[in-house]
């Protein structure tokens, strides 16, 4: 099997990685090590530039290629030749000695011939597209068909001959697979059925969609899937899910469901409870490969349904003559407290402050702080009225939006005045 880049046209390094390189390994290990595959290289003539276009520098003499068993060969001429593209002209085909067919110009710019005496042309015309159009002759000189492949980058015979591999970046083709049933080669070399197969060896790339907002209070969340498969579509998606009390130990991973057909989209009810949840996917392919989970989740969110808790702190006693700041601590498990309000109440006039004046309707007064907060003595405190009585209700609201159940309540009345006394005896 002759093995190079772009029909032994010398192309941009590529590595072959994970799968993709198991696939070509496999598909070519039989022949890739013989000493026929190996001295077939790039040839003298030919080039690639540093903007990846092929660069043929031609000479005016006969040049000719082998099958790696040495049964079929070729002689051709170099014609005119350009930067992508070069001309083989007076293209003969010989089974050992005798000749088979001939072309006054080749269909391509560079060939491989296979042991079972296949031709395939690589027409460069369009690689500054990242095409190459492979023309499949038999060896009795007839055109077979031709496939173009985009971003081919290694192309060879299987060491039988009959099965012709091109490798992309989008994957592994294997075409010409006369091994395989129904093949398409009859005893002359004619063409009986053009058989094609597509191998697959690329997992999908899904991802759970970011979760907007972070915070949950609702107990009910849409997840959505992107997928994305280059070559036999996406089969399933699987939603996993992780949760935590307290965003540092996990339990899990837990499966959701599984969904087949696009979108793929489900609504998630929190399981668990409250907490913090961490969301991924995993996709399948109609070739049967399993994408691999992520090391790190796709998106998360909390689902957060408890209620913050405040506490006044001050006043302390329900007598009070002075009286210049309000205090108090709050308290919340999950999103943590956003803010704290307050209502100042004159419960002897029924009037509320407003933050300048004293009105029948209640008025929430926002607090400085959230875990300790206060409402100071400033242009927007009340003055006391000695001999009235007041009760102050204090509410916290945490960032997910829960607004505390039940406020907590001070209630004491103002005095200032002096006591008096009288003595009756004597």
């Amino acid at each position: 099997m002759e093995m190079g880049s772009a029909g032994q046209i010398k192309m941009r390094d590529t590595v072959l990685k994970g799968c993709f390189g198991f696939l070509l390994m496999v598909f070519f290990m039989a022949t890739a090590s013989s000493p026929a595959a190996q001295s077939a290289r790039l040839p003298e003539n030919m080039s690639v530039s540093f903007t990846g276009k092929f660069l043929y520098h031609g000479y005016d003499q006969s040049c000719r290629r082998n099958s790696e068993n040495g049964i079929y060969w070729s002689r051709y001429r170099i014609g005119r030749v350009g930067d992508e593209v070069r001309q083989l002209l007076d293209f003969r085909l010989f089974e050992e000695q005798r000749p088979l067919f001939h072309l006054a110009e080749a269909p391509g710019s560079d060939l491989y011939i296979s042991n079972s005496g296949f031709i395939a042309f690589l027409d460069t015309r369009e690689h500054y597209r990242g095409e190459v159009a492979v023309h499949f002759y038999s060896k009795c000189g007839r055109h077979l068909f031709s496939e173009t492949f985009q971003g081919g980058f290694l192309f060879g015979f299987s060491s039988g001959g009959g099965s012709f591999g091109v490798c992309t970046p989008g994957g592994f083709y294997i075409t010409l697979a006369s091994s395989i049933p129904d093949g398409i080669v009859d005893g002359s070399g004619s063409l009986v059925n053009a058989n094609a197969q597509t191998i697959d060896s690329f997992a999908p790339v899904t991802s759970v969609d970011t979760i907007v907002p972070y915070w949950n209070t609702t107990g009910s969340q849409v997840l959505t899937v992107t997928a994305a498969d280059n070559l036999s579509g996406i089969a399933s998606v699987a939603f996993y899910f992780y949760d935590s009390d307290d965003n540092a130990s996990w339990d899990g991973p837990v499966l959701i469901t599984t969904d087949t057909a696009s979108p793929y989209t489900i609504t998630f009810s929190f399981d668990n409870g409250s907490g913090y949840y961490r969301f991924y996917s995993i996709g399948v392919d109609n070739a049967g490969n399993t994408e691999t989970a992520p090391t790190a989740n796709d998106t998360m969110c909390c689902y957060d349904n408890e209620y913050p808790n405040s506490t006044i702190n001050n006043p302390t006693t329900t007598y009070n003559n002075s009286l210049t700041n309000i205090t108090g601590t709050a308290t919340d498990t999950y999103s943590g407290v956003a803010s704290v309000t307050i209502t100042i109440y004159n419960s002897t006039d029924n009037t509320y402050f407003t933050g300048t004046n004293w009105q029948a309707s209640s008025t929430d007064l926002t607090c400085n702080g959230t875990t300790s907060w206060y409402y100071e003595d400033t242009t927007a405190f009340p003055t006391w009225t000695s001999g009235k009585s007041y009760i102050i209700n204090s509410t916290a609201t945490d960032t997910a939006g829960n607004v505390e159940l039940a406020a907590d309540s001070k209630s004491f009345t103002y005095d200032t005045d002096n006591p008096t006394c009288e003595i009756d005896v004597p």
